[in-house]
């Protein structure tokens, strides 16, 4: 593998991670105040979330070619980055209450972690196919220009 690709790769997992990241610490705070809020609340403030998640991805993509190999390297570091971040702070929310007793862990706590890592997925998934349709869009845009199709015929 090349040098530029290398290098390629490593630039789409990092700006993966940053979002990741930055979508996971907004996802802490929403945890933080659940209990304060009413089901629309929390429903609008997961809403944010992913959009914004997808926003951020929407404009990286419409100024980078990305396709092929560094579109697959995306969409698995997506779901490994995704997975490994809940993996990681279910056994830290675990660890955490191991301390006060077995007794201690509720079924609603464990069933909000449960729900926290099926929104998780679900952005995933919304991520997952956001970058397809971009691609798919950008693919077809690149065709045209270079065949002259009129958009109307895809």
């Amino acid at each position: 593998m090349s040098d530029a690709r290398t290098r390629a790769e490593s630039r789409v997992a990092a700006v993966v991670d940053y979002w990741i990241d930055d979508a996971l610490v907004r996802a802490m705070t929403m945890a933080r105040i659940e209990a304060r809020v009413d089901p629309h609340v929390r429903a609008r403030l997961v809403a944010m979330t992913d959009a914004i998640t997808i926003a951020r991805i929407e404009e990286w993509m419409t100024g980078e070619r990305v396709a092929g190999r560094i579109r697959d390297l995306l969409h698995d570091h997506v779901d490994a980055r995704i997975d490994e971040r809940i993996d990681a702070r279910i056994i830290a929310m675990s660890a955490s209450e191991m301390e006060l007793g077995a007794d201690a862990v509720s079924d609603a706590r464990i069933d909000h972690w449960i729900d926290d890592a099926l929104i998780s997925a679900r952005v995933r998934s919304q991520i997952s196919s956001r970058i397809e349709d971009l691609i798919d869009y950008r693919s077809r845009a690149l065709i045209r220009s270079r065949v002259h199709l009129d958009p109307a015929d895809d």
